[in-house]
């Protein structure tokens, strides 16, 4: 892919924005002047995409087949969980570390997964001027997996658990908005978010949660590439989408550019090279 006449891209990683609800609700901000859907893999296993798999692909510009030794991710985020509970339930006594101990566990141990990207391997933040928000691999703090966990735990109601969502993404956006402030000379810089696929799996039988948080997520890509300026690349990447009646992933990511692509990307995996052509010439 050939790119002119900038040098900086800014990618918003979306996980589960789903392309039928952006085109039924004409979110134009998440649209930007190009968009489309995504060859993305799908599991074998679970007959669907499964996120760690296609972002890993993303960062890439690959599918992975991984060395179970060389996993950067080692250590079950949910064995601290069931401790944690163990240690409330049948001791009956708290230590407080349900809110502070995803800032002790590396990212790398944030899911139980067979998925992960070896260390010999280099994915274009490695071979950038980089600046990772909160991306899986790195250093994403896996909060959305610890509402998940007491979820399944029990202790909390589907509302609850609604809510802390929609608290945690209030958090998320300031938290990428705080980050932006310090960006330097970085020209490659890749914020994730674990929404809206986490709203969908929790909402996605009350569709009015759904399509608020849709429209408050075009606000936001709005304010952002404001925020980001005309001379940054803005691309807009989802993993896959939602189907809302099944309550489950769809087969296809979503993309879309500030700028018309040449060639258009067709699989996740091609933006791997768009990124690197972009800023090559800054190496």
């Amino acid at each position: 892919m050939k790119r002119t006449g900038t040098d900086r891209i800014f990618i918003l990683g979306l996980d589960g924005l789903e392309y039928d609800l952006v085109e039924r609700w004409n979110l134009v901000h998440l649209k930007q002047r190009e968009y489309g859907k995504l060859e993305v893999p799908i599991d074998k296993e679970r007959n669907h995409p499964f996120t760690p798999e296609v972002w890993s692909s993303f960062l890439l510009g690959k599918q992975l087949n991984v060395d179970l030794e060389k996993m950067r991710m080692k250590y079950p985020l949910v064995v601290v969980f069931q401790i944690l509970k163990f240690l409330r339930k049948y001791i009956n006594i708290s230590l407080g570390l349900g809110d502070k101990v995803l800032n002790i566990i590396p990212v790398k141990r944030w899911k139980r997964t067979k998925y992960g990207i070896s260390l010999d391997q280099k994915t274009f933040l490695d071979l950038t001027k980089s600046k990772a928000i909160n991306v899986p691999f790195y250093n994403n703090d896996a909060y959305s997996f610890y509402i998940m966990s007491r979820f399944n735990l029990g202790e909390l109601s589907l509302q609850q658990a609604i809510s802390a969502y929609q608290k945690l993404y209030m958090e998320r956006k300031e938290f990428i908005l705080s980050e932006i402030e310090k960006i330097q000379d970085e020209n490659v810089i890749f914020a994730f978010m674990h929404f809206p696929d986490m709203m969908e799996h929790f909402a996605y039988k009350r569709p009015w949660i759904i399509k608020k948080h849709y429209l408050d997520l075009n606000d936001f890509a709005s304010f952002l590439k404001n925020k980001i300026g005309d001379l940054t690349l803005f691309l807009i990447v989802s993993d896959h989408g939602f189907n809302l009646e099944k309550g489950a992933h769809s087969h296809y990511g979503f993309y879309s550019s500030s700028e018309p692509l040449n060639p258009k990307p067709t699989r996740i995996t091609d933006f791997f090279h768009l990124i690197l052509q972009t800023v090559k010439k800054n190496f």
